[in-house]
């Protein structure tokens, strides 16, 4: 049986270091890039959500609008119909004033005839 020498052992022993070294490493540049895949992750989680708020508020904001428009719009509506019939009775009002004008004239030229 053949005794190794310490050089093998230190060899061994300095092989293990360098392989131990080396996974402490690994292990901590992939636990590095799992935080921040993580961190990333969450960023954009967050983002998300609050595009999905800001859509659903623009959403509620947007049928108040609609509300809003079709409100106005039915006052429009009803303003133009309460014109349409003053007009209409504006335009009765206007032929019997032509009506009895008519008939006013026709008097005086009875009376001036008269005398």
């Amino acid at each position: 049986m053949v005794k190794p020498e310490c050089s093998d052992y230190a060899a061994a022993l300095a092989a293990c270091r360098t392989h131990l070294a080396i996974e402490k490493t690994k292990r901590k540049s992939t636990e590095e890039v799992l935080i921040r895949n993580a961190l990333y992750i969450s960023k954009l989680e967050r983002k998300i959500k609050l595009l999905k708020e800001q859509h659903q508020s623009d959403e509620k904001h947007h049928k108040d609008d609609e509300q809003k428009i079709a409100a106005v719009e039915q006052e429009r509506n009803q303003a133009k119909a309460e014109a349409a019939s003053e007009h209409k009775k504006a335009q009765a009002a206007n032929a019997r004033a032509d009506v009895e004008h008519s008939k006013a004239e026709a008097d005086h030229q009875t009376a001036v005839q008269a005398t």
